[in-house]
């Protein structure tokens, strides 16, 4: 607050706890709440002059934290000087309650600022609003033994899984998840330095084990068995070979072709190539 006075002379203040002042200024910062006196003194005559100054008590906004992610929902500020109101400066970017209750609407920085009714007095907290990545794209499910492509931006972020054990990112600065054993992990894409982030959940689905058999002579039989049971039988060129629901292939003709055992939950499947 700026305390002036016609002529030259210095400042000075008669409780430095209360508040101080520039000696030239007359920049006068209030510390604490009471009442302090402002003495300006006239260069080269002694004479002065005072003046009373009375500072409200009020106490500094607080709140859980003032960088949030775009998607922190409602977050609570106060302040320890009850009655005033609260107000935000930009409600595009987010609201704010009687209760000063913050509720962050799109990324950027907002001033909360907290008002006495009668003094007009405020205090003002800058609050930092991160954007989030966008949403994971890509398959919500991969096979035993497979990997996934995802994606999100922006880039330069860190990938993460719930349970490594189920699946996991050999290098977490890249996209890709390898699916270990079945199960349901829910993965993380990750900004930095704000910690903002993205979740998805991934199935990793069974995947059949290897098919034991792999030729037939032409115009002869023979059974392929697999021992993870429910797949379905299926050949890449029936021209060659045929196959049976329960595996029993017959050789039409001399020449290879790829053979299928698809699990009918995830789709994952086992493949051999086959010689008549």
């Amino acid at each position: 607050t700026y305390i002036g006075y016609t002529g030259t002379g210095i400042y000075a203040v008669t409780n430095t706890t209360i508040g101080t002042i520039g000696i030239t200024s007359g920049i006068f910062t209030p510390l604490v709440g009471g009442v302090d006196t402002i003495i300006f003194a006239y260069a080269g005559t002694g004479c002065r002059i005072s003046k009373t100054v009375t500072v409200d008590p009020m106490t500094p906004i607080f709140g859980p934290d003032s960088v949030i992610c775009l998607d922190h929902g409602p977050t609570p500020f106060y302040d320890l000087t009850l009655g005033g109101t609260w107000s935000v400066d930009n409600t595009a970017k987010g609201t704010i309650d009687a209760a000063g209750v913050f509720t962050p609407l799109d990324s950027g920085i907002v001033t909360i600022t907290y008002t006495m009714p009668t003094t007009e007095c405020f205090q003002m907290i800058h609050v930092t609003i991160n954007p989030l990545p966008t949403p994971i794209l890509g398959r919500d499910t991969v096979c035993q033994g497979d990997t996934l492509m995802l994606s999100s931006t922006p880039p330069f972020g860190l990938w993460s899984s719930s349970n490594a054990a189920v699946a996991n990112f050999p290098n977490p600065t890249q996209d890709t998840l390898y699916g270990i054993t079945p199960g349901i992990v829910t993965v993380t894409y990750t900004l930095l330095p704000s910690g903002c982030h993205v979740n998805r959940q991934v199935t990793v689905d069974l995947t059949p084990v290897p098919i034991v058999g792999n030729h037939v002579c032409k115009g002869r039989t023979v059974t392929l068995t697999d021992g993870t049971p429910g797949g379905i039988w299926t050949v890449n060129d029936t021209l060659v070979a045929v196959i049976t629901p329960g595996g029993l292939v017959l050789g039409k003709v001399v020449d290879t072709t790829t053979i299928s055992y698809t699990l009918p939950t995830g789709g994952c499947k086992a493949m051999v190539n086959f010689t008549v």
